[in-house]
């Protein structure tokens, strides 16, 4: 008796780093459940450099799988381990491992889908981790093995914005941006139905030509007949000219209005967002729409005419020859599944040659963006090894497209030579036979070149449309993705706050991913309206991340930040942010001039642009420069010197008078004399602003109103400069060991 067996489940990661996710996906596919990627990432607490062992198996056991990480031998993995499992591979990906025979690994990697590997070629990627044994030098691979309990099976599935994603939401989500243009689609289709009956127009002139004008020798009706085809050849061409300028028109349209809703979109997310992926990554979400303008234009369309001609030719060869049409049909079909089987395996081929692309690439912009570093060091030689390596790894990959290639090539050649001359065969014999005569014959054969093309249209629209749905996942992804203010109302007025109360931070924990300790624990203080609050502590204590929860780039893991009588999570960032000037550890220059730079995309105001760079002691360095104001600042904030720098962004954040300053390493790159004027300047702020400033050097934090002392990610003192010292506490040590080291400075001078 047959049984079908299904094919192991497979999940493509859409990012460079969900790999993780997606193995755990299949894993939860093989047992009949399915979790949305995004609540996968979620418990995995990915992040810029991916998930680890311990991620994923934190993130299993939360969702019913009991799992466990094994270092084992090649031998025990083949004979001993549960299938299917997650395997760690190269040290730096992870897949899936579903079947194992004599000859061969099956695996399902998300990256590349479903492949096998020989035992040799599968210990060389696994075998990644080596221990010594007395004399010897053994190699150990990493598995993880998940195995279902009652939990998995007992435990209902959270609330996911939608199943899985199919083609048809493809075409979904382009008709949503297609209907404000019904009237150049309408004009686009009608041109696509002149241009297929303008080309069924050409058979009938050419067997006329042969069979009437020739035989009768009528040089006026053949005169009259190639004057046609000249003209049918003029209009067709003009046709498929104004269909290709109106494609493109509002094809080009519809790509802009998808992107600017992405960039909408994307200004909204959450910074957690961004802190957890790679740039590249989002970069490519504006690949994808190329790919999703590219389908619109030339596949969707192209498809439709294909349809059209295949149909209308279709009739047309069926009236000729019945069989002839029966041929075309078989050797076409063979045809494209020949075509179809091969740009599967070119898929996975293409992945990797990109994939080897991209690194390249990256290499090429850290060597040069580290110039000054490799030349220093003379590391140099190393980085062009690396180079190297990469660069075999993509002469490989290409040679081995190139064979596919050559061998796919191959087989449609024969295909086509082996159809075509079936159908001169055939086309023959029914002219031997009378059963057609030579204008038929000659009709046939243009007939078939036509029914050739939509062929081909209709295997790129197959290939094309697979290729915009993954393009498809990858945006829909952002769109789904739940955006700041979601959960505000939109109605919000902004009476019912009280911003000239203090703002209390209540019992705040706070952790970057779910499976990291916590950076903040059990915070609760006030800050007083209007006064200058230092936040102190070593390196990694958790200031910097006071400031970015108070900003509303991050919301607490558990407590509230108050401001009146409202939690700063209800109010609408945009409103907040209004009211606040930031000053962080990752603010940067634009490429932009000195005055934009400043201004920010405010309302421009000379005075108070003014009195922003006189408070910043800037404004003698900007009006020293050639172009002034107009001065325009290179990449990565070239041009200007670090402390010129800092004060310009430092008179970006009092440019719009804020209520608060949040402050972060304001002082770090400037002297002590701007150091000590930029601190005068904070506390005589005509609108007095609530100020925090988060400080390494605790000179810049003795006139201070308040000083929170963090450790560890908890209060451990809070009073002023004087009350601190004397109290010789955590303050007072920090403060001496700073006055040590400049005392030692100074005696070794």
């Amino acid at each position: 008796m047959f049984s079908f067996k299904p094919r192991f489940p497979f999940t493509r990661q859409l990012e460079s780093k969900d790999c993780g996710p997606a193995c755990l996906q299949m894993i939860c596919k093989y047992y009949k459940k399915f979790y949305e990627m995004e609540y996968l990432r979620d418990i995995c607490g990915i992040k810029k450099e991916g998930v680890s062992i311990y991620d994923l198996i934190k993130a299993s056991e939360k969702i019913g799988l009991k799992s466990q990480a094994y270092r084992l031998s090649y031998w025990k993995f083949r004979n001993e381990i549960p299938l299917p499992c997650i395997v760690h591979w190269n040290n730096h990906h992870f897949i899936v491992v579903y079947k194992i025979t004599s000859k061969f690994i099956y695996v399902s990697d998300p990256q590349n889908g479903l492949c096998r590997f020989s035992l040799r070629d599968f210990a060389n990627g696994w075998l990644t981790y080596k221990y010594s044994d007395g004399n010897n030098t053994k190699k150990r691979g990493v598995c993880i093995v998940s195995e279902p309990t009652n939990d998995f099976f007992r435990d209902e599935i959270p609330n996911q914005s939608s199943s899985q994603q199919s083609v048809l939401d493809v075409f979904n989500f382009i008709r949503s941006y297609m209907t404000s243009y019904k009237g150049t689609i309408i004009k686009v289709m009608l041109l696509l139905l002149v241009v297929t009956a303008l080309n069924m127009l050409f058979p009938i002139i050419t067997q006329n030509i042969i069979d009437v004008g020739i035989p009768s020798k009528d040089y006026d009706f053949i005169s009259v007949m190639l004057i046609s085809g000249i003209i049918l050849t003029v209009s067709l061409s003009l046709s498929s000219w104004i269909q290709q300028l109106m494609t493109t028109h509002f094809s080009v349209h519809i790509k802009l209005s998808m992107q600017a809703d992405f960039i909408i979109r994307m200004f909204k997310l959450p910074m957690n967002f961004f802190e957890t992926r790679l740039m590249g990554d989002i970069i490519q979400r504006n690949t994808d729409y190329d790919r999703l303008e590219s389908f619109i234009m030339t596949s969707m369309f192209n498809f439709i005419l294909s349809i059209l001609q295949f149909v209308v030719f279709g009739i047309i060869l069926f009236y000729y020859n019945s069989i002839i049409l029966w041929a075309f049909i078989s050797g076409s079909l063979l045809y494209c599944g020949w075509v179809l089987f091969f740009w599967s395996i070119r898929k996975k081929m293409d992945i990797k040659y990109f994939t080897y692309l991209a690194k390249n690439q990256s290499q090429w912009i850290e060597m040069l963006s580290n110039m000054t570093d490799i030349k220093s060091f003379n590391y140099g030689t190393f980085k062009r090894w690396q180079w190297e390596k990469t660069q075999i790894r993509l002469f490989k990959t290409r040679i081995k497209l190139l064979n596919v290639s050559q061998l796919q090539e191959l087989g449609s050649s024969l295909i086509n030579t082996s159809k075509n001359l079936l159908i001169i065969y055939l086309a023959a014999i029914s002219v031997t036979c009378g059963d057609m005569s030579m204008g038929m014959l000659i009709a046939v054969q243009y007939i078939v070149g036509q029914l050739s093309t939509p062929m081909e249209g209709i295997i790129q629209f197959i290939i094309s449309i697979q290729m915009a749905n993954i393009s498809y996942m990858r945006v829909q992804e952002i769109i789904n993705k739940p955006i700041e203010d979601g959960a505000i109302v939109k109605d919000f007025k902004t009476e019912l706050v009280d911003f000239s109360q203090n703002i209390m931070l209540q019992n705040i924990y706070f952790k970057y991913s779910i499976n990291d300790d916590y950076i903040l624990k059990n915070i609760s203080c006030i800050l007083p309206k209007g006064k200058l609050i230092a936040v102190v502590g070593a390196s990694g204590c958790g200031k910097s991340t006071i400031i970015k929860l108070l900003a509303g780039l991050y919301a607490p893991t558990s407590g509230n930040i108050v401001i009146g009588n409202m939690k700063l999570t209800s109010i609408p960032m945009t409103e907040w942010r209004n009211r606040i000037g930031l000053l962080s550890q990752d603010s940067g220059l634009l490429n932009e001039t000195i005055l934009d730079n400043i201004v920010f995309g405010r309302v421009f105001d000379a005075e108070r642009l003014k009195q922003a760079v006189e408070l910043a002691n800037i404004k003698s360095d900007i009006e020293k420069k050639s172009m002034g104001y107009d001065t325009k600042i290179l990449e990565n904030g070239k041009g200007v010197s670090e402390g010129q720098k800092q004060r310009i962004l430092f008179a970006r954040a009092i440019y719009s008078h804020p209520e608060y300053l949040l402050l972060d390493e304001l002082t770090s790159a400037l002297d002590s004399n701007n150091e000590l004027s930029i601190i005068e300047t904070i506390k005589k702020l005509p609108y007095h602003p609530t100020t925090l400033l988060v400080a390494h050097r605790l000179s810049s934090v003795k006139r201070s109103d308040l000083i929170i002392v963090l450790k560890e990610g908890s209060i451990v003192e809070m009073g002023t400069h004087n009350n601190l010292y004397l109290k010789k506490g955590a303050y007072y040590s920090l403060f001496r060991s700073q006055e040590v080291i400049i005392e030692d400075l100074l005696s070794q001078q």
